[in-house]
């Protein structure tokens, strides 16, 4: 899509963007990891920063500079949770803290323990 989450949701309500992975096959099997969505001056900033881009791809004349690194770092500030049960909250964690890692690392864990190996799926 090419979207940075948060997004408009069907319901009107802030999207977010489902990381999902498979011990098997994505196709008929597959679970959510993480949700992920960005701070809004960050999404703010990664939106313009992609306009700039596909304005160069036209061929439009582009006068601010374009770091490729600021891309990746704020990349590096999304916020991931856990899904919770209904009727509790999210608990947003930073995605290179120590409790994003465990997130991360959570489902691959969960492959080993299955005697699967690890499918990243989109659905």
């Amino acid at each position: 899509l090419g979207l940075y989450p948060p997004i408009v949701a069907p319901s009107g309500g802030d999207g977010v963007l489902a990381k999902a992975y498979s011990c098997s096959d994505c196709d008929s099997e597959w679970r959510v990891a993480w949700l992920e969505k960005h701070p809004p001056k960050v999404k703010e900033r990664l939106e313009h920063i992609k306009e700039l881009y596909e304005a160069r791809e036209r061929g439009e004349e582009v006068s601010e500079m374009i770091d490729p690194s600021e891309q990746t770092t704020l990349q590096d500030t999304k916020l991931l949770a856990k899904l919770v049960p209904d009727g509790e909250k999210f608990k947003w964690v930073k995605a290179f803290s120590a409790a994003g890692q465990k997130m991360k690392l959570g489902y691959m864990m969960a492959c080993n323990e299955e005697g699967g190996n690890v499918h990243i799926c989109n659905p």
